[in-house]
């Protein structure tokens, strides 16, 4: 099942993308990509693209029983909103 989220992004977002890939390659996910688009794989796959303030981050596949929708939406939010 696949899944979008619209994320107003506050902040630096460069920095915010180098902390997301060095996070990402603690845990084994490859994140890669720009402050305008990217892919990600690991437990969740997709992508993203980001475009005035806005990150539209679409999962196209999580683990279905290990990972709420809201626990995704809602880490993907403190993250990118915070």
């Amino acid at each position: 099942m696949t899944k979008t989220f619209l994320i107003p992004v506050k902040g630096n977002l460069e920095a915010k993308l180098e902390v997301a890939k060095q996070n990402a390659a603690d845990q084994g996910w490859r994140l890669e990509g720009d402050t305008e688009s990217g892919t990600f794989s690991g437990t969740l796959f997709g992508g993203y693209e980001i475009s005035e303030g806005v990150a539209t981050v679409t999962v196209t596949k999580k683990p279905p029983l290990i990972v709420s929708w809201g626990y995704v939406e809602a880490q993907l939010r403190d993250f990118l909103s915070g």
